[in-house]
């Protein structure tokens, strides 16, 4: 090549200047192949390369012009010998990888790209030597400082579009339906799923056309109204986040979408974020468990109404036998032989163990209805544990069981505890450890605590059968034993431990069986401990000198009945007959009435100081017999007798001094009387 002078070259840079213009509106794949292409004219170059450096082991061709190259990658140590930012000038042909010519004669042009990620450069070859003239230089100098100012946009160019292409991808292939409103009304975009839903083409979308699109899909809308009403309200918050937003249709099939609208704020873009998001399947389902909620909350009140209604069926005759069997049992005027006496007691022992039946399967219904709530209150630890020695030590001497009760040092007097439940579960697990311990066995009755975690530790062990391995957990469940034989040969219905981990659970504590056949079993008891503060009872008598239960009532013991006036209201006669007797027995007028009419009467006529009044009569005439009583109430205490299993709400009326829950035995009846007259 001959030398060329300066105005030749400066008319190639103003040549080459020019191609810029294309640059402006080329993507990020020809931003850069534009200069290299006119950089190549412009030059007369034979070949151009532009090759980058990927990773540490691939080196790639990226272009290769009039192409292609002799090979797609090359050697990554090829970027060794290539460093600076200046142009590097070659005579020949440094790298044959590259040699599209038929000889190793000409000249070669490096423009490092160095600065870029990835590493790169721009190579030019020519087949015939070149002379590099200083104007030459000048010019390749000038392009090469515009190529990589252009490469560096590039780089970033491609790298907005990689986080594009990314970022389409995620939204194209997310389930949602996703559309984009421009606020400036001049662009719009919608990904697959949304095309779908709207009949339009997916990607940008001319915007009154989506519109149209969206208003119409609005207006198919079964509760197009509501969703009007809801777009107002967001068009008022402005730029405030609206989700759970339901769209539901019901043509061409049920659709349910759940519609989020966020605002998308940029230095750059400002606009509407939709997002729809199909939930049918999990809408119908949602509504069919609500449905089956419904139903089974109607199927519990139906149960809590029958076991209501058998509480007041089954045990209050029940209770009348039971009571009128053990008053033919105490023979009082000696008219009934030794034999007679005995069958009383059967069917009294027979009686009280269809109660005790009765009464655990009215408690697990209330604990699984939810409204057996614990009453918390200061309890003394010594007199639980008194009356636990009172009511064991008998069983243990008729079945020659040693029975022993620890309780430690630790523990403290006072707790706070609902004392029923809590005996409960004391009684419950004693009775199985007593009913499965043969003749001559143990059973021992621990209590301890550890303070410092605020747990009470209750232990029950025995030397009884046993429990296999395999069915530690079956016994827990209600109508579950350790086996099949076990309710032959032992009694029981197998709801006594149900309800004793039912009733740890509402103490928050839990409970655990450790057992090895034959050899017997210990349950133990976890629950919160809660210290009560210095509470002033009666003096608890000593461990030494346990109360023992009586069998026998004892008139004398309730004086303060005799000459006063008594009223039995309830329709059931049996009732009637026994309270009756009891109470006159001791000395009491005891009257009765069996309807809301009698009731009436013998609250004006005889003017009683204390009334038993059965539930039922109450729901006859409610609000008017509920005024008189009140009308009466400051001479008048009212002894309600309720049967229900769920104790509604309105047994805590201040109407009634008392509520008793049947059966009521004479000597709770007797004592609860006692209590109000020496009470006024």
């Amino acid at each position: 090549m001959n030398n060329i002078d300066q105005t030749y070259w400066l008319r190639k840079i103003v040549d080459f200047m020019r191609c810029l213009d294309q640059v402006e509106n080329a993507d990020a794949q020809d931003i850069l192949r534009i200069p290299i292409l006119k950089l190549q004219e412009l030059s007369d170059a034979n070949d151009i390369f532009f090759i980058e450096l990927k990773d540490p082991v691939t080196a790639t061709v990226t272009y290769a012009f009039p192409g292609p190259a002799p090979l797609s990658m090359i050697d990554p140590g090829f970027f060794e010998n290539i460093s600076g930012t200046m142009p590097m000038y070659f005579s020949g042909k440094p790298f044959p990888e590259l040699n599209t010519g038929n000889s190793d004669t000409g000249s070669t042009v490096i423009l490092p790209l160095i600065g870029n990620n990835p590493r790169s450069c721009v190579i030019l070859i020519w087949h015939e030597p070149i002379q590099f003239s200083s104007e030459f230089k000048e010019f390749i100098e000038i392009c090469y400082s515009v190529v990589r100012r252009i490469a560096k946009v590039s780089t970033v160019l491609y790298s907005i579009e990689q986080l594009e292409v990314y970022f389409n991808a995620i939204l194209q292939t997310v389930p949602q339906s996703i559309i984009f409103i421009d606020n400036s009304g001049r662009r719009s975009w919608v990904n697959e799923n949304a095309s779908h839903l709207l009949d339009l083409p997916s990607g940008i979308v001319e915007p009154s056309l989506l519109a149209s699109k969206m208003q119409a899909f609005r207006s198919l809308a079964s509760n197009r109204e509501e969703i009007f009403e809801r777009g107002m309200e967001l068009f008022q918050q402005g730029s405030k986040v609206t989700g759970d937003w339901k769209w539901i249709y019901s043509d061409p099939e049920p659709r349910v979408f759940n519609v989020y609208c966020t605002p998308v704020e940029s230095k750059s873009i400002q606009g509407v974020l939709w997002m729809f998001d199909d939930i049918t399947e999990k809408h119908f389902a949602d509504q069919e468990i609500h449905d089956l909620n419904i139903k089974l909350k109607r199927a519990s009140d139906y149960k809590s109404q029958f076991l209501a209604n058998m509480s007041h069926e089954l045990r209050t005759p029940l209770n009348s036998i039971i009571v009128l069997a053990n008053l033919l049992a105490e023979n009082n005027e000696c008219n009934y032989t030794s034999k007679q006496v005995g069958y009383a007691k059967i069917i009294s022992n027979a009686g009280k163990d269809l109660l005790y039946l009765i009464n655990d399967i009215l408690d697990l219904a209330k604990i699984e209805a939810g409204k057996m709530d614990l009453n918390l209150e200061a309890e003394s630890t010594k007199e639980m544990v008194q009356s636990i020695q009172g009511l064991f030590t008998e069983v243990a001497r008729s079945k020659n069981i040693n029975f022993s009760i620890k309780v430690s040092p630790l523990l403290p007097d006072f707790i706070v505890t609902d004392r029923l439940r809590l005996s409960q579960i004391f009684k419950n697990l004693l009775s199985n450890a007593f009913k499965f311990t043969p003749e001559g066995g143990s059973v021992e009755f621990s209590l301890d605590c550890k303070l410092e975690e605020e747990v009470l530790i209750v232990r029950v062990s025995d030397s009884g059968i046993g429990i296999e391995s395999n069915k530690k957990n079956e016994i827990f469940e209600a109508f579950k034993q350790a086996d099949g034989t076990t309710s032959r040969n032992f009694g029981g219905t197998g709801l006594g431990l149900s309800i004793c981990k039912e009733l740890v659970w509402r103490f928050g504590g839990d409970i655990a069986v450790e057992s090895t056949l034959g050899l017997g079993s210990t349950f133990i008891i976890e629950m919160p401990l809660k210290r009560a503060e210095e509470v002033l009872i009666n003096q608890v008598p000593s461990l030494a000198n346990p109360i023992q239960p009586k069998n026998e009532l004892d008139p004398t013991e309730f004086q303060e009945l005799n000459q006063r006036r008594i009223l039995v209201a309830t329709g059931d006669i049996r009732e009637v007959f026994l309270f009756s007797t009891t109470l006159t027995n001791c000395g009491a007028f005891a009257q009765h009435a069996s309807s809301v009419v009698e009731l009436k009467q013998e609250l004006l006529i005889e003017a009683p100081e204390i009334l038993i009044l059965d539930l039922y009569l109450l729901s006859v005439d409610s609000d008017a017999l509920k005024a008189q009583l009140r009308d009466q109430r400051q001479t008048l205490k009212v002894v309600a007798l309720s049967d229900t299993a769920l104790q509604p709400e309105e047994l805590e009326s201040a109407d009634f001094d008392v509520v008793l829950h049947r059966p009521v035995d004479a000597s709770k009846l007797l004592n609860t009387i006692k209590r109000l007259l020496t009470s006024t």
